[in-house]
């Protein structure tokens, strides 16, 4: 997990329950590291000035208002279907 340091060496990295809920949140309150919890979970960096175009599963745009985005921290080889939202055996077609 990414952790960030303030200027007095103290961690933050927020917890939220579901990926809307981070979206929702403003960027300013989450020190720019954050944890969600959850099949579409994972840890994420917010970068105030990016503009890349959201995909919806690595990149995303915060859903508060506030421009930059919010971007999943991974490996670059190991994806999860379920980060795009596909159940796994649930017994629908997700290609």
């Amino acid at each position: 997990m990414l952790i960030g340091l303030t200027a007095h060496g103290q961690r933050f990295v927020k917890t939220f329950d579901t990926l809307d809920q981070l979206l929702a949140a403003n960027p300013n309150d989450v020190h720019t590291n954050a944890h969600v919890l959850g099949s579409r979970g994972g840890d994420f960096t917010y970068y105030k000035g990016d503009t890349t175009a959201t995909n919806a599963v690595i990149d995303y745009a915060p859903t508060s208002g506030f421009s930059g985005r919010w971007r999943r921290q991974w490996d670059g080889v190991n994806a999860s279907v379920e980060w795009a939202g596909a159940i796994p055996d649930d017994g629908i077609d997700d290609a």
